[in-house]
């Protein structure tokens, strides 16, 4: 049996962040909300308090880089000061992870200030956290999850992407984690940028039928 891409793997510990609510409890992010009457306020859209714990997430990101680096046949390239990707803001860093098998999908870790941008494919980047807000109460554990299972499903060929369609071209990706969760989704209406790239890529995502291979180990 082929063992799973996060084999091995160990996250670096991370502080858990706990806020005082206005009663007084003591309250992990990520748990603000867990009661059935407890709503955000108005105000909790529009509030990012310590968003310094998401600075975290960079090193759960140079992890997984590393163990990956270290167990697949891959090649790793940093650009220092690299442009934006829309919608996301100018990283600090990118580091991308190039498998040698040309069917495999490359990876990518762009160094936001705080979270990450995570490029997956040829098509889906996605920003962590989705949001920073209060009301959204995201966790640093949480998030980290999302960066590991995105990268593993990656290396393990747990992913597929493909453009379907000429005048009203659509771009879909499927992630398939078999016994932990699976995310897909599609977009038929495209802003400029994303049909120019949809087109650039169309040929090769053709070629492999919209699923990517394992990447291959290092012997």
């Amino acid at each position: 049996m082929t063992r799973p891409a996060s084999d091995g793997y160990v996250r670096p510990d991370l502080r858990v962040y706990s806020f005082v609510a206005c009663d007084g409890r003591v309250v992990e992010y990520g748990s603000r909300f867990n009661a059935v009457d407890s709503q955000p306020a108005e105000d909790d859209y529009v509030t990012m308090s310590a968003t310094e714990r998401f600075d975290q997430l960079t090193d759960v990101a140079e992890s997984v880089i590393a163990h990956l680096a270290e167990n697949f046949d891959v090649t790793v390239t940093e650009e220092a000061d690299p442009p934006a990707i829309q919608p996301y803001g100018a990283p600090n860093r990118r580091v991308t992870l190039t498998p040698r098998d040309e069917q495999a999908a490359p990876l990518g870790f762009d160094f936001q200030n705080p979270g990450l941008v995570v490029r997956c494919g040829l098509l889906h980047d996605v920003g962590i956290p989705t949001c920073m807000c209060d009301a959204c109460d995201e966790s640093s554990i949480t998030e980290a999850e999302r960066v590991e299972d995105l990268a593993f499903a990656i290396a393990d060929g747990h992913y597929r992407e493909s453009v379907d369609g000429r005048l009203r071209m659509r771009i879909s990706h499927v992630f398939d984690v078999p016994g932990r969760w699976g995310q897909s989704g599609t977009e038929s209406a495209l802003q400029d940028f994303r049909r120019d790239r949809a087109r650039a890529v169309r040929g090769r995502l053709d070629q492999i039928c919209g699923t990517w291979h394992p990447w291959p180990r290092r012997v």
